[in-house]
């Protein structure tokens, strides 16, 4: 995916400019903004196909070129997946892809065989050096497990690894769930009754956990609405 490098940047560029548009109140901005979505809609979907494509792609060695996925460390992963498993487990792990792309982590999937307690499939997410927004799996780890306690229908979390050890940064271990992109900040892409309620019922579970739950998992909780636009613009 040639366009993984500049990924990072240009959504979320995309994303500050629309949201300064739709504030101006201007019909024209408005416009504008509208089609930037559709642009953002284009890059999307064309990502997303090339990932498909990737992990469609059959793997001899299951190893990739990425450097956090040396050989030394594959077996470190494979002995912290084996901490997870319990005394005695024989987990391998095989068909690693490294999703290209990510603003703030890197996402890799992957498979796991002789496992009694892991899914087959299994998501990496580990901390990138320099992350534009200053987030961590550390808090990551901690939300995503609230949510799924709570029934929201978020990947099950399984392991934190806090330390650098591994991976040489900090990561996460989650199951691998399907889904698809259901629109931008615009639109929806296939408006139903059927998501609307789905949406209502999700979003319900959501506001049912105090808040109380997730003040040390959210970052930037302790800065404003307004300071936040501010360093942004």
């Amino acid at each position: 995916f040639k366009a993984s490098a500049a990924y990072p940047e240009l959504l979320p560029t995309l994303t500050k400019l629309s949201t300064l548009l739709l504030a101006s109140g201007d019909d024209k901005a408005h416009a504008l903004a509208q089609e930037m979505a559709g642009i953002e809609r284009e890059i999307q979907e064309a990502r997303y196909a090339a990932i498909k494509a990737i992990c469609a792609q059959p793997s001899n060695s299951g190893v990739t070129s990425d450097a956090t996925f040396s050989a030394e460390n594959l077996l470190k992963l494979r002995d912290f997946l084996r901490g997870i498993d319990g005394q005695g487990s024989a987990l391998t792990i095989e068909n690693i892809v490294v999703i290209p792309g990510g603003f703030s982590k890197q996402t890799v999937f992957l498979d796991q065989q002789g496992s009694i307690r892991l899914p087959r499939q299994l998501v990496i997410r580990v901390d990138k050096e320099g992350s534009p927004n200053q987030s961590t799996v550390l808090n990551e780890f901690e939300l995503i497990k609230t949510m799924y306690a709570a029934g929201v229908p978020v990947p099950e979390p399984y392991a934190l690894a806090s330390d650098i050890a591994v991976l040489g940064a900090p990561f996460l271990v989650l199951s691998r769930i399907d889904g698809k992109i259901i629109g931008d900040a615009l639109d929806i892409w296939e408006p139903s009754s059927k998501f609307a309620l789905d949406l209502a019922r999700h979003l319900a579970k959501i506001h049912q956990v105090p808040v109380s739950q997730l003040n040390h998992a959210l970052h930037g909780t302790n800065i404003s609405q307004r300071q936040r636009m501010d360093d942004d613009i």
